[in-house]
């Protein structure tokens, strides 16, 4: 792998033949900020607890835990995450970019020496956690874990909150640890917000949206598409923290009619074979990631006895359309969006800890 000590000009982190609009020159937070401006009232997030959130009042809530941020953590540079997929995970992240810092989603899968080992390398002295949840996983918590029960953020007071552009980290994520010690990748605002916007101009999505996230935020995948992807383009998102608990993932699609399911092939065949089809039968979209898809997934998700009479009649050719960095069915109004490797390459700003470079990986 060639590490070169140039940034990758600006134009690299567009998807090919798409120009990036006026709000890709934003931060995430300040691209945040705008929308809940514009909209307050906006239903934005909800989860599986019951708790629904606006725009308005997702800014808020992140504004104060800002305001505790940059008086209690002004010396600060990352701050770690170590929750489910929820509306508080997403507070807390959203909080974190909001305050110019640097989010590191913890992942809670792997042993506690992995875990460690991040938390180390990241310098970590605050890590966002809740009594809750470490309860549920048998675990004691760390020295630096702050618990959001105990949390006190009344005051919203001036700030101040360090001037950051989009070419600046937002996030290190780190890998599963399956070849050793696990490996952190700082990623820009620029790598969320392009990746985000390729999206967007596959699948452009309404006011009338909403996303069914229950990916964990450690990943890419969910850090970008289940948390980011909705409140950037003003949509709703629906969360749910164990990808495996098909009966709840069920009923949060049918309450609050999800367009959008982000999760993996073999997560979705569990879904297609435990839940009746009225409970997806909202779903226009399903992105998955992570692992192949294999034909016999995706016939049992498109069979007709999964859609309506009208939606089964438009499934004609399920012959994947591929693109530069994704892989997409089109059918008709529903859709899986496939997001693979692909024998292209592209090249995108990340540094590797301890390296800042532009490396060339696959997209």
């Amino acid at each position: 792998m060639q590490v070169s000590t140039e940034l990758a000009p600006i134009d690299m982190l567009e998807s090919d033949g798409l120009p990036m609009n006026n709000g890709c020159f934003m931060t995430l937070g300040q691209r945040l900020r705008a929308i809940a401006h514009a909209e307050p009232d906006r239903e934005a997030i909800a989860d599986s607890s019951g708790c629904v959130l606006t725009y308005g009042q997702v800014l808020e809530r992140a504004e104060q835990l800002v305001h505790w941020l940059t008086t209690e953590r002004a010396a600060e540079r990352n701050i770690g995450v170590y929750l489910p997929s929820s509306t508080v995970a997403a507070l807390a992240n959203y909080a974190i970019t909001l305050a110019g810092k640097v989010a590191v989603n913890l992942n809670f899968t792997v042993g506690e020496q992995h875990c460690r080992a991040a938390v180390e390398v990241c310098g970590l002295q605050t890590i966002f956690t809740s009594r809750a949840f470490l309860a549920k996983l048998g675990i004691e918590p760390m020295a630096e874990m702050v618990f959001v029960e105990d949390l006190r953020t009344e005051g919203n007071g001036a700030t101040s909150v360090p001037h950051s552009g989009p070419d600046s980290t937002a996030c290190i994520l780190f890998s599963s640890g399956t070849t050793g010690v696990p490996k952190g990748i700082q990623l820009t605002h620029w790598n969320i917000l392009a990746n985000a916007a390729g999206l967007a101009a596959r699948l452009p999505p309404s006011a009338s949206d909403c996303l069914l996230g229950v990916l964990p935020f450690f990943h890419s995948f969910g850090y970008t598409f289940a948390l980011w992807f909705p409140v950037l383009y003003g949509i709703r998102a629906a969360f749910h923290g164990n990808p495996t608990d098909a009966r709840t993932i069920g009923e949060l699609a049918e309450k609050y009619k999800t367009t959008y399911l982000l999760s993996t092939p073999t997560l979705c065949q569990q879904y297609a074979r435990k839940l009746p089809p009225h409970q997806f039968a909202s779903l226009k979209y399903v992105l998955v990631g992570a692992e192949k898809l294999r034909d016999s997934i995706a016939t049992l998700l498109l069979s007709p006895t999964r859609l309506t009479k009208d939606e089964s009649a438009r499934h004609r050719s399920p012959r994947p359309r591929f693109g530069t960095c994704m892989s997409s069915i089109l059918m008709g109004r529903s859709a899986i969006l496939v997001l693979r490797r692909m024998s292209g390459r592209r090249s995108m700003r990340a540094r590797f800890l301890r390296t800042t470079a532009t490396l060339t990986f696959p997209c």
